[in-house]
């Protein structure tokens, strides 16, 4: 037709009208098509430029996708909130995303999902003097480290130490990281590496008298 090139979709009316019928769908329990329900509107609502309301919908799936027992969508669409508030330049709530996720979650998909939120902050490919980081951005990495060591994951642990505590240096956090230290040691001598177990109770130490 002559008028369709002045035509262009309405994404910001579709998600809306998606969102509602995940609502009914919720209520009348039918949970898996209220999920997709939700996760239409998210899409729309992303194409439409409304970036707060795409992560509320991919919230409402996530949630629902967990309250019905579907981990594995779950586990997803809380990567997907975390994906669209990297889109928007939001690194530190897309970690945070994911921490809630995998506290939520608490099944074998969590460990992945604290990992991705710490490698989302600092990888550790290049140095932290480079980044741009959160006043919180330690509590992302504390957060891993607490969960490793509630699955009794040690060796995990020793491997991850360098990065949580070069994390703290970077955001002069005394207290962690003189614990940090200490749990590092700790482990040094459980593995019978008294030299190394040495040089980091040295270095906590010299920490202590410096701040």
């Amino acid at each position: 037709p002559r008028f369709g090139l002045f035509w262009s979709p309405d994404y910001g009316k579709a998600g809306t009208l998606c969102e509602k019928a995940a609502n009914k769908l919720q209520i009348a329990r039918f949970p898996k098509e209220a999920v997709e329900c939700f996760t239409e509107a998210g899409e729309y609502h992303e194409q439409d430029g409304s970036m707060s309301k795409a992560i509320t919908n991919y919230g409402k799936a996530a949630d629902l996708s967990l309250r019905s027992g579907n981990i594995e969508e779950a586990s997803k669409m809380f990567t997907k909130v975390a994906t669209t508030y990297i889109s928007i330049g939001d690194v530190q709530r897309a970690a945070d995303s994911l921490v809630a996720a995998a506290k939520a979650v608490n099944s074998k998909e969590s460990e992945q999902l604290y990992s991705d939120a710490c490698d989302l902050i600092w990888d550790g490919s290049e140095g932290l003097e480079d980044l741009t980081i959160g006043a919180r951005a330690h509590e992302v990495f504390e957060s891993f480290v607490e969960y490793l060591i509630a699955k009794d994951e040690m060796k995990k642990v020793k491997n991850f130490l360098p990065r949580y505590i070069a994390m703290l240096r970077r955001n002069e956090m005394t207290a962690s990281l003189c614990k940090a230290y200490l749990t590092s040691a700790i482990l040094e001598i459980a593995e019978g590496d008294f030299v190394h177990a040495q040089v980091n109770e040295k270095e906590r130490g010299t920490r202590e008298v410096v701040n």
